[in-house]
């Protein structure tokens, strides 16, 4: 559909190039939202480095697009301590052992939540920009790429995409068990957005 409108003389933004190929047409453009200057300021300051209670935390709306049942399928197989924060209480609500529902807090209680965990897991099979990835990072978690994110795409290291359950568990495992790990690949995500393209696109509100 957002081919044939194009030849309509409707222009088309995206915001990866990934999904610029992928709508290739003669009205495609990239947008030039970029990232906002309070994320980027962010991302050049080093996060907290109190202990982090939660091993796990999930970020977005329960449906199955953002990976809500796989991420419920993580939390079963691990039995870690677990959050996740939603717009809206799902249906049904879960009823997990070690898992807490936050719905829909302030920004000043997401924020918190953040610097207290240790994994952001959501297993979404596609994510074209990431908005919460980027918050996570900011507040030093570290977030396993778990599907088709292009934002990630010149990033070999926690490429979780095709680990099976078994194989996620043993990693986040090993990662909510080792503090000093956890703290070198999440600098290593930091590192990697600092020196993306999306640091030097002009951010320009409302385009």
């Amino acid at each position: 559909m957002l081919q044939v409108v194009q030849w309509l003389g409707v222009v088309v933004y995206v915001q990866t190039s990934h999904e610029q190929r992928l709508l290739a047409g003669p009205r495609c453009r990239l947008s030039s939202h970029a990232l906002a200057p309070q994320i980027r300021t962010r991302l050049q300051l080093q996060p907290p480095t109190s202990p982090r209670s939660i091993d796990l935390l999930f970020l977005g709306r329960p449906t199955d697009q953002k990976g809500w049942s796989r991420f419920l399928e993580l939390v079963k197989a691990t039995g870690l301590c677990a959050v996740a924060i939603v717009p809206v209480r799902p249906c049904p609500e879960p009823s997990i052992p070690g898992l807490r529902l936050e719905v829909a807090p302030s920004d000043a209680e997401i924020s918190r939540l953040l610097e207290d965990a240790k994994l952001v897991t959501i297993p979404a099979d596609y994510e074209s920009f990431g908005l919460a990835q980027l918050e996570a990072v900011a507040s030093g978690c570290v977030v396993p790429i778990l599907g088709c994110w292009p934002l990630w795409e010149g990033f070999p290291w926690l490429n979780w995409q095709r680990c099976s359950v078994t194989q996620l568990k043993r990693h986040c495992y090993r990662l909510s068990s080792s503090e000093s790990l956890r703290r070198r690949l999440a600098q290593r995500q930091r590192h990697y957005l600092q020196g993306h393209s999306l640091m030097q696109t002009p951010w320009l509100p409302g385009l």
